[in-house]
């Protein structure tokens, strides 16, 4: 893909999001079934990493089951990140980290090191192009602890 044309695509949908985020969010109020069934792995990670964690649904069910272990959660709309980071102000145990970046610029990766938990939920559609996919996917291998897993959808 040209990259005129994935420049064009990314932009359009900042623009989406930063129109609709807030009607967006308010559609969004809990995690979809499948990754209630992952609750019970991720809430033995020490480190879970969050791509595209939007409204902070995913922290917000971590919270509530008393996860122990650090979040991190990173977004490109602040609106979204600003809901995220009211999920979880009243959490009594963990680390809830929320951090605004693009999943199309790979600095976004280095705010951990290791991961034991990488989650990336209705996202891959956002990044245009067999290259920018690869280049997601790698930086995500990098950053996987040994035995750690990506979950995504």
């Amino acid at each position: 893909m040209q990259s005129e044309l994935v420049d064009k695509l990314l932009r359009l949908n900042q623009e989406f999001y930063a129109t609709y985020a807030q009607s967006f969010a308010a559609t969004r109020h809990s995690v979809q079934p499948g990754v209630q069934l992952l609750l019970p792995q991720l809430l033995q990670a020490n480190l879970v990493l969050d791509l595209g964690c939007g409204n902070g649904n995913l922290a917000e069910l971590l919270r509530c089951e008393g996860f122990s272990g650090i979040y991190v959660g990173i977004d490109e709309n602040a609106y979204f990140l600003e809901r995220a980071v009211d999920t979880t102000r009243d959490a009594e145990d963990g680390s809830y980290i929320f951090m605004q970046g693009s999943l199309a610029d790979s600095n976004w990766m280095e705010v951990v090191d290791h991961a034991d938990a990488i989650c990336s939920y209705a996202t891959l559609h956002h990044l245009p192009g067999e290259s920018l996919q690869r280049q997601f996917f790698s930086t995500i291998s990098s950053k996987l602890s040994p035995g750690g897993r990506l979950y995504l959808s």
